[in-house]
């Protein structure tokens, strides 16, 4: 909703979406426009919600954030809730466990004590969080010979411990081997996954490529995948009717309730910096148009890659 509480039912403050690229003056949005940019954004995702109202009602609107949460930056990510908890729904974190090589199972990265600091002002704050799969788990090799299977009952385990509503998987490997056979290790690992997180209360995600194994969307959404997430196939907006093509694509696949769209951004107020990777291509008007297309799609949750912004709070 806005300020005002009008508008619209999600209760966002669509500021957060501002990508900061600017040198003063250029056409990206710059840090100083950033609040009143912030403000034609939010007009821009009420058309947003009212494209969407005829959705069906449990079709839950969301803005979650991509969230590194290491021991170096966690108090920073912390101020990241209370700056701009209006524009999030819920936060994907990852780093919490990874795969320990000598015994081919997963451990969590910091002790009970620490992973309880690291989560507690986010659990705080009422959002949803994603856990990302454990780090250094999934490839080629460990899917095709079973090895991956091994480590899915900790990752839930872990999850349902620590009060997390689902789990992310990110395998971007052999992006330009995309044939059924080199995909099912993949989507059986994914439907074993499903099979116990849910079992457990858990959801599963997957995020997908344009390429490669996970491009296989129809297949990972009939194995249990509850939620399907594009990468860089949405997050820019060099080329939107490439975005375009590629949202139509996933509607033809699966259903649109399905779908959460990427999207690139950064929550910098402090300057010119811009993401690591280079150009977001998004401008204000730009980036409305895709908000309000989006909405008229159907597509009521948005995933929001922070371009390594705990760099950038």
């Amino acid at each position: 909703r806005t300020r005002t509480g009008r508008c619209c039912a999600m209760p966002h403050d669509l500021e957060a979406y501002v990508v900061v690229q600017g040198s003063e003056g250029s056409e990206r949005l710059g840090a100083r426009e950033g609040r009143a940019i912030g403000m034609r954004v939010l007009l821009a995702y009420c058309l947003l919600c009212s494209a969407a109202a005829g959705a069906p009602s449990s079709a839950k609107k969301q803005v979650r954030w991509f969230v590194p949460l290491l021991e170096r930056n966690y108090q920073h990510e912390a101020t990241m809730i209370t700056r701009h908890r209006k524009s999030m729904t819920g936060a994907i974190v990852w780093t919490f466990m990874a795969i320990n090589h000598s015994t081919g199972s997963c451990t969590p990265t910091f002790n009970e004590s620490f992973t309880a600091t690291l989560l507690r002002p986010w659990k705080e704050s009422g959002l949803s969080l994603q856990v990302g799969y454990c780090a250094g788990a999934l490839s080629r090799g460990s899917l095709s010979n079973g090895s991956a299977l091994g480590t899915i009952d900790s990752v839930v385990s872990f999850a349902t411990h620590h009060g997390f509503d689902s789990i992310n998987v990110d395998f971007e490997q052999d992006a330009l081997n995309h044939s059924m056979a080199e995909a099912l290790p993949f989507l059986d690992f994914v439907g074993n996954l499903s099979a116990a997180a849910h079992k457990s209360g858990l959801r599963i995600q997957v995020d997908t490529t344009a390429q490669g194994v996970g491009m296989h969307y129809a297949e990972l959404v009939a194995r249990g995948a509850d939620s399907l997430m594009p990468m860089s196939q949405t997050y820019f907006g060099l080329n939107v009717s490439k975005d375009r093509e590629m949202v139509a694509r996933y509607k033809n696949a699966i259903p649109v309730s399905k779908l959460h769209v990427g999207l690139s951004a950064s929550m910098n107020a402090s300057g010119a910096a811009h993401c690591k990777h280079g150009d977001n291509g998004w401008t204000a008007e730009s980036l409305r148009n895709w908000l309000q297309w989006i909405g008229e799609q159907g597509v009521s949750r948005v995933d929001v890659f922070q371009c390594w912004g705990w760099e950038y709070i």
